[in-house]
């Protein structure tokens, strides 16, 4: 309009009051502009006022002590399926970039799990990013020797194990040591992550060896110790531990506890998975491996995580988070399942106990790397652990001594 103004009155006047024109229709776009940035300021106050006031609304005590949680997702980001790897082995990290970018969408009282909820691709199968996890020379090395263990292990039955867990136990084999792949990944990073890319590693409870097995052949020199001589369909375990340098300590129920007092010290000690099938106390078991390893070496554990998101949608569903009833009710004493498990809290406060300082607890996602592809009930998974990384399902707690 304002230029068909302008055209209009430039063929309409004469020349003698065409410079008078010229200068009114400077002021007037330099006070159109001036307008303009007015408001632009005034629209960025605005803004600024209602975060504030969302802010204050979601701080008052006026407000009901529990707001359901549709209320207070009020917006979303988009899971960026790049970040899946990190995920798995870090989601900490990952819910960390995506709050940044929440927060730089939407405001400061942006909060991943409170008002922003993380939106991903429920709706297709997507691919398990395991070649990125494994990529690397140790990443490789990990896979190719899993790969080798489930194939000495074809064929091998869990009934070894039915007298002490219960006529029910069972569980997918291959399936258990895929998923594992990426425990070891966690354990060797943390190694590293401390400096430690060699020394003596005492491995207490190895039993397949998923873990001595690549850390012998990446050049550390472990020592590992079990009940083989209660599970005789083990040996071909024991025989590719002792091919490949390990030092194989085996026991029994009736003398475990002697032969590992018997063993020197150590520069890691390491037990992954045993924690919670420590009946009783687990205090006694903590300061025996305490007790292997040298001053200023390093204490290893990994462990189920209690509240991980399958445990959480469990008791939603009235369902227990204990081992199968009929498992533990006919098994013979002792019951060797799973006692107790942890939450990463109570795994820091137990080492805390026993004297260990420099405390590093992880969580982790280990069950859906046993995966090639995951839908929708596993992609809901995921998505919940990026918004709360006290869902997934491992700790790793490394401690200095």
């Amino acid at each position: 309009m304002k230029q068909m103004l302008r055209s209009f009155l430039q063929r309409s006047l004469s020349p003698a009051v065409k410079p008078s024109v010229d200068r009114l229709d400077k002021k007037l776009a330099a006070r159109l502009k001036h307008q303009d940035r007015q408001i632009s300021r005034l629209s960025t106050q605005l803004k600024e006022m209602l975060r504030a006031l969302r802010k204050l609304q979601r701080n008052s005590h006026d407000l009901p002590d529990a707001t359901p949680s549709s209320a207070r997702q009020e917006w979303e980001v988009a899971f960026p399926v790049e970040l899946f790897a990190q995920t798995l082995l870090n989601p900490r990290e990952v819910r960390s970039q995506l709050q940044e970018v929440a927060r730089a969408q939407f405001g400061e009282s942006a909060d991943l799990g409170t008002n922003v909820r993380v939106r991903g691709p429920l709706d297709r199968r997507v691919p398990v990013p395991q070649d990125e996890l494994l990529g690397d020379p140790a990443g490789e090395l990990i896979a190719s020797t899993t790969d080798e263990l489930i194939e000495a292990l074809r064929g091998f039955s869990l009934d070894l194990f039915t007298e002490h867990l219960g006529p029910h136990v069972g569980y997918d084999l291959a399936g258990y040591l895929r998923q594992t792949r990426i425990r070891v990944v966690a354990a060797v990073r943390e190694l590293r992550r401390r400096g430690i890319s060699s020394g003596r590693i005492l491995d207490v409870g190895s039993l397949y060896g998923a873990f001595a097995l690549p850390l012998q052949q990446l050049g550390y020199e472990v020592t590992v110790i079990d009940r083989y001589r209660d599970y005789p369909g083990l040996e071909m375990v024991v025989e590719r531990l002792r091919k490949v340098g390990a030092h194989v300590v085996s026991t029994s129920r009736s003398d475990e506890v002697s032969i590992l007092k018997s063993l020197g010290e150590f520069d890691v000690v390491m037990s992954m998975a045993v924690l919670e099938h420590i009946p009783h106390t687990p205090r006694q078991f903590l300061e025996s491996l305490l007790s292997h390893v040298r001053k200023g070496g390093l204490l290893l554990l990994d462990t189920p995580n209690l509240v991980k998101y399958w445990n959480r949608v469990g008791v939603s569903r009235g369902r227990s988070v204990f081992m199968d009833i009929k498992s533990q009710y006919y098994a013979q004493v002792p019951f060797e399942g799973h006692h107790r498990e942890y939450t990463g809290e109570e795994l820091r406060w137990m080492l805390e106990q026993i004297g260990c300082s420099d405390i590093r607890v992880q969580h982790f996602e280990s069950n859906i790397f046993q995966f090639e592809a995951i839908d929708r009930p596993q992609i809901e998974c995921l998505l919940s652990i990026v918004q709360d990384p006290t869902q997934a399902d491992t700790l790793l707690a490394s401690a200095l001594v």
